[in-house]
């Protein structure tokens, strides 16, 4: 066994101990820096990804610029083990150095991905402060600002202004629909999706290696990440209204995400049927609508928010939409608002959907976005 896999395991095994443990892979940690930045991670972590407490040991600057100042731990679109092992530091000037950790998750008893996150550590007066990989990997970067949205993209990337104005269009149209005021955005344009999650800091080396194109949204600091889907994302723009519902149950935040924005680039309608089809073949299957997967190019909740989205808007427009999203985040916070809303009971939620789906008209209106 090396000596890489052997951490790993020992990672593995340690893991339950302590939330948020920093464990060491063979580096030099009884002299600078790797002293320093060993117990400068661990420090971080014990305060907590994002909290005042951890504020004194990020980069002053960047504390002030984002409003959740760790991207990493901003980053909802994976989610991450409660473990890491230093893997690595590197140093890339008189003042600064790369660090690597690895995080492993794992279903059950078998590991399903390997990740490794990156951090800057600068060297300052005051001692060793964690910064975030963006600013430094997209510090060449060109620039394009169209009104509320910024667009940054590599160098050597086709430029789109068409396709960004467009986007600029959408969030106003969004903003107008909802009745929420518009806001700066960020948005960054990577040429596919290894190249997106590496903007973050985020390097995974198991699941998802196929996956050329995806995108998401760090609605805490007002970022857009778009990977190998240029400068018009509309299913990412949508996300700019789940700030403003809070008490919203997120399936049907997913919903109208795919109602306005479409799911893999691809209209609900597309999916409706794909999901209607399985049910077909499947035909006295139990399904729970609100845990159920199809597979890697359809996520069935978005089609089965869109139902109830799309209900709404046809019974009461947008108010009755906005009150849809009043209920709650709990699953029964879910079954009460159909019941309120649309005089479903629980058990009667699975024949509607069901019913639903075998209309092939459903989502017709909504296919251009």
């Amino acid at each position: 066994m090396s000596r890489f896999c052997f951490a790993l395991l020992l990672c593995f095994q340690l893991s339950n101990a302590t939330a948020q443990k920093v464990l060491n892979n063979f580096i030099d940690t009884a002299n600078s820096p790797g002293k320093e930045i060993y117990h400068l991670i661990s420090d971080y972590f014990k305060a907590g990804k994002n909290s005042a407490e951890g504020a004194k040991y990020w980069d002053a600057a960047e504390t002030k610029k984002y409003t959740y100042y760790d991207l990493i731990g901003a980053f909802e679109c994976i989610s991450f083990s409660k473990y890491a092992c230093i893997t690595r530091i590197k140093k890339l000037s008189a003042n600064s150095y790369l660090l690597k950790m690895t995080n492993m998750h794992y279903d059950k008893d078998e590991a399903s991905m390997i990740d490794n996150v990156t951090y800057l550590v600068k060297k300052e007066n005051d001692g060793f402060k964690l910064a975030n990989y963006l600013p430094y990997l997209t510090a060449n970067w060109k620039k394009l600002k169209t009104g509320y949205i910024t667009f940054y993209y590599p160098p050597g990337y086709p430029l789109n202004e068409n396709d960004a104005k467009r986007g600029e269009q959408f969030l106003k149209k969004m903003c107008v629909t909802f009745d929420i005021p518009e806001r700066p955005f960020s948005f960054y344009v990577a040429k596919d999706c290894e190249q997106m999650h590496n903007l973050v800091g985020i390097e995974s080396y198991l699941e998802g290696i196929d996956q050329t194109t995806c995108g998401c949204i760090d609605d805490k600091n007002d970022i857009i990440y778009s990977g190998g889907k240029g400068f018009y994302y509309p299913h990412e723009l949508v996300h700019v209204v789940n700030q403003h519902f809070p008490k919203a149950h997120s399936i049907f935040l997913i919903g109208i995400s795919g109602l306005y924005g479409g799911h893999f680039g691809k209209p609900l309608s597309w999916h409706q049927k794909r999901i209607a089809d399985y049910i077909e073949q499947h035909e006295g299957e139990k399904i729970d609508f609100l845990s159920f997967h199809l597979d890697e190019h359809t996520g069935p909740e978005y089609v089965i928010g869109g139902i109830f989205c799309l209900e709404a808007i046809k019974q009461g427009g947008i108010p009755k939409l906005k009150k849809l999203f009043s209920y709650g985040k709990n699953d029964e916070d879910f079954y009460t608002a159909i019941a309120k809303e649309f005089g479903i009971p629980k058990d009667k939620v699975n024949a509607y959907i069901i019913e639903k789906l075998k209309d092939n008209t459903l989502f017709a209106q909504y296919n251009n976005f």
